[in-house]
């Protein structure tokens, strides 16, 4: 291998989110010879999923090939080194993601010491895939500086491809039906509306009691306290990047009553929304 390049990156961002997508997207007619190295990693967790073609990754004093329908996990912090290396071009899919939530759902996927695995349901993988590349690509103003992108359906895609890794990563008779990610998708879907915790914990096969401990022990946070913190964060977005006034922005997140929202806010960034948007929007200059 000739000598190597680092790759540049603009889009690695520190978590600011209790989960955000720092960047994602497909690339196709890949030719070989193509080489990415990060020998000091990134911040976020990186997944890539090979639909097509040949790709080495660095094992040590080696180079490993990922399958075709394969999917290469970089923790944070990690050395990245692979290179496309087939005559026929590669095509595959990957995603930067951050974010307490994405460090509480990796922690679910058994662990690899190559970082490889082999997906069991590709078509189910790659609709997921495909979905958060759409719903990431619609949100994403061209020409525009890239940010961390954190809302409800992008999230809950996500999670959704995350639940899908965890199944792939555990044998066929270990594995469970994954009902709290499911959960947390739904409510990071729907959580400016009124979500029916009762009716969540029936869904998944659960008392409201074991409902509330299994996801607190998953999520590390309650599932009323995830909802309010989906909805702070939400809002923080709405107060820094829009003109909505403090009325619709807390109804825009899930709040009746303004009031109530302006007090709960407080309370858990420890300024008024007013403050809030002014401080950060004059840092911002």
């Amino acid at each position: 291998m000739s000598a190597l390049t680092e790759y540049k990156d603009i889009t690695d961002f520190p978590a600011q989110h209790y989960l955000q997508i720092n960047n994602c997207g497909m690339r196709s007619e890949i030719r070989q010879g193509m080489t990415i190295y990060r020998p000091r990693g990134r911040r976020d967790h990186y997944l890539l999923y090979l639909q097509s073609g040949k790709v080495l990754i660095q094992q040590g004093e080696d180079m490993i090939p990922l399958k075709e329908g394969s999917c290469l996990y970089y923790p944070p912090h990690t050395p990245h080194l692979y290179t496309f290396a087939d005559d026929r071009p590669a095509s595959y899919y990957y995603v930067h993601f951050a974010g307490e939530a994405a460090d509480e759902s990796m922690a679910m996927v058994s662990p690899r010491a190559d970082g490889l695995y082999e997906i069991r349901d590709r078509a189910v993988f790659e609709n997921l895939f495909h979905r958060l590349r759409m719903v990431y690509d619609t949100h994403h103003v061209y020409g525009e500086r890239k940010r961390p992108m954190a809302f409800p359906e992008i999230n809950g895609v996500l999670l959704e491809l995350i639940d899908a890794l965890i199944r792939s990563s555990k044998p066929a008779e270990k594995r469970s039906p994954g009902e709290i990610m499911l959960a947390s998708a739904y409510i990071l879907e729907h959580y400016t509306e009124e979500i029916d915790l009762e009716q969540c914990a029936a869904n998944a096969h659960l008392s409201l009691s074991r409902f509330s401990h299994l996801f607190t022990e998953r999520m590390g946070v309650s599932p009323r306290r995830f909802i309010l913190q989906l909805r702070i964060d939400n809002a923080k977005e709405l107060l820094l990047y829009s003109s909505l006034n403090i009325s619709q922005i807390a109804e825009s997140v899930g709040f009746s009553d303004p009031s109530y929202f302006s007090r709960l806010f407080s309370k858990y960034t420890g300024m008024s929304p007013q403050r809030y948007r002014k401080e950060r929007r004059e840092r911002r200059g």
